[in-house]
């Protein structure tokens, strides 16, 4: 596997993105502090557009405050940085927003599903929240900001707003199968082997149906968090099935590592990467992404990355 360097990754793809004639546009969740906030700030840095998904009004317009103020004013002068709100533990919430996108005529080029929620314990309420959150919403919004609005254009484009759109899901380490149930993992391991992610669905669907407290799911404080994650591999896994030579779509999961936000303990806390360290592993699968290890591979999709490096699931 070939993977840029860092000064490549962020100084010479943006040469290729301003060429274009109108400026790709991104969407991420969770985008009104910390990492989130971080990665909005590369992506305006590298020519795009940006629009912040939230729950929390006031905290995202002051997240667009401080991105106007860490970014160069030649370059926020012509971006254009806005804020939609959504509820993401709310199903109706996250389709409603893709209908008010929709009525607004926006498209997107790259969208970024950061936003999560890492629960403590294991009951069907915190169940239903964290898939929510962290799975489901991400799934509703890949499926109606990018599947259904795929242009049809020449599979060689290198135009972002034309061609080839971009989906990077913000995963964990506590996402490898390997912390959940052996069976809970053989199921999510085979949902991954579809096409699309109708099976994962499914899956969710039957243990939050099923659910017993008695079960351990998966190992850890936070069970639900990490079956969360690892259903959002799965899913990103089957994704890639329904296009498996990336033509039109290019989708990649990643593992930032331990960020220094309100999800760590102090034990953590103390070797974790700051937000803007941590944005670098997420922003460079979108600006120069990973390709096979032969001159001319097309680019690696429907895989795990950690590190800049793909990772074990």
């Amino acid at each position: 596997m070939r993977f840029p360097s860092r000064v490549h990754a962020i100084t010479l793809y943006p040469l290729i993105l301003l060429a274009a004639s109108t400026r790709p546009r991104c969407l991420v969740t969770g985008a009104s502090r910390g990492l989130g906030e971080a990665i909005a700030c590369r992506m305006i840095r590298a020519g795009f557009d940006i629009s912040i998904a939230s729950s929390d009004e006031s905290r995202a317009l002051k997240a667009i405050e401080r991105l106007r103020h860490r970014t160069p004013s030649d370059i926020t002068n012509e971006a254009s940085i806005d804020y939609h709100q959504v509820d993401l533990s709310d199903s109706e919430s996250v389709r409603d927003l893709i209908v008010r996108l929709d009525r607004k005529g926006c498209q997107y080029d790259v969208l970024i599903n950061n936003a999560a929620v890492c629960l403590a314990g294991s009951c069907l309420e915190i169940a239903q929240k964290t898939l929510q959150v962290n799975v489901l919403s991400p799934i509703t919004l890949m499926d109606g900001l990018i599947w259904a609005k795929l242009p049809k254009v020449s599979k060689n484009s290198v135009n972002f707003s034309r061609g080839k759109k971009i989906i990077v899901n913000v995963a964990s380490g506590e996402g490898e199968l390997g912390y959940l149930h052996s069976r809970l993992a053989e199921k999510l391991k085979t949902s991954a082997e579809f096409v699309g992610p109708h099976q994962v669905v499914s899956t969710l669907a039957e243990l939050l149906d099923q659910f017993d407290e008695e079960i351990e799911y998966a190992f850890g404080p936070t069970p639900m968090y990490s079956l969360s994650k690892a259903a959002l591999i799965a899913a990103t896994h089957a994704y890639s099935n329904l296009d498996p030579m990336a033509e039109k779509v290019l989708i990649n999961a990643v593992c930032p590592g331990d960020v220094l936000t309100d999800m760590l303990t102090e034990e953590q806390r103390d070797e974790a990467l700051s937000p803007w360290e941590a944005s670098l592993d997420v922003a460079s699968l979108i600006l120069d992404p990973p390709r096979g290890e032969k001159e001319g591979d097309t680019p690696l999709t429907g895989k795990f990355f950690r590190n800049r490096e793909l990772a074990q699931w």
